[in-house]
């Protein structure tokens, strides 16, 4: 309760002083000083040694200075590493997070080649209401700083780099809060990440990215029915009810929700093993994933 307090308040602070902004602008206002920013810090590590690198790469940024910055000139350097001293985990992000959310795959290699462990604390940063692993940020990018529209085809190319470092999607944070898996991308929030496309009729519509993003986390070998404080998992098997002394012994059942997605997930795969170069990237479905395909 006591985190919840300091958030809202925080929000709050952050907000008023930019009230007068329209989204668009404090989008944009978020993507130049963002931008700004990472390319600072990027030019520091090019100026450093490889130890100092891997200490740039992991050193927790104040995200709550980020969005109170109005113009890049009012930059403090220091400051950006002056983390809320009542809460500094609820204020934390780091140079990694800066790129994946600006789509920013040229300074994102160059920060990975010094990271050892891709799921090691150290690069944990603040999201919705709970801590972050490198995976959530990627599966709901909208956290720390609301940026540009990212394509799709960026997003798939970053968690393939992500994935080629060992990325753990099944590692759930433990924090007051919420208490979601990866795999959640943003629906505890109710702001999935979704972009306008044309379908043949002409019509403008919204198609749902963080599913094309679960997807390819499934395909990694993510565990589609880990659940969280606030997430149900991806429904694969209907299980009878424990307290049924009549059913509770038979077996899974594969609902029909489940075929659809394990449908998409073939079609994926194919479409993987003919376009993806990469030849690290193989199907590296969960157990039960496996096994419905299987039978």
């Amino acid at each position: 309760m006591k985190r919840l307090k300091i958030i809202i308040i925080s929000f709050f602070l952050c907000s008023s002083s930019v009230f007068a902004e329209t989204y668009e602008e404090r989008k944009e206002r978020h993507f130049q000083i963002t931008q700004f920013v990472l390319n600072t810090i990027e030019e520091l590590f090019d100026n450093s040694i490889d130890d100092e690198k891997k200490d740039i790469v992991s050193k927790k940024i104040s995200c709550n200075y980020l969005r109170q910055l109005k113009n890049i000139k009012d930059l403090e350097f220091d400051k950006l590493y002056e983390l809320e001293k009542r809460d500094p985990e609820v204020d934390a992000t780091n140079v990694l997070a800066l790129a994946i959310c600006l789509g920013d795959t040229t300074s994102l290699y160059k920060f990975l080649n010094y990271v050892d462990d891709i799921n090691d604390k150290k690069y944990w940063v603040w999201g919705y209401r709970q801590l972050y692993t490198m995976a959530h940020l990627i599966l709901d990018p909208q956290y720390p700083i609301v940026t540009h529209e990212i394509s799709l085809k960026t997003r798939l190319h970053i968690m393939d780099m992500l994935i080629q470092k060992g990325l753990d999607f099944d590692i759930i944070p433990a924090t007051e809060i919420y208490r979601n898996p990866a795999l959640a991308a943003g629906d505890p929030s109710g702001h999935e990440i979704c972009a306008p496309f044309i379908e043949e009729n002409t019509n403008l519509i919204y198609r749902n990215i963080a599913d094309e993003l679960r997807v390819r986390a499934l395909l990694a070998g993510a565990n589609p029915i880990v659940c969280g404080s606030s997430f149900s998992g991806i429904p694969i098997v209907s299980r009878p009810y424990e307290n049924d002394k009549y059913q509770h012994n038979k077996p899974l059942i594969v609902t029909s929700q489940a075929y659809g997605w394990l449908k998409y997930l073939q079609l994926m795969n194919k479409q993987i093993e003919e376009n993806l170069t990469n030849p690290f990237f193989k199907l590296a479905l969960h157990p039960k994933l496996e096994k419905v395909i299987k039978e």
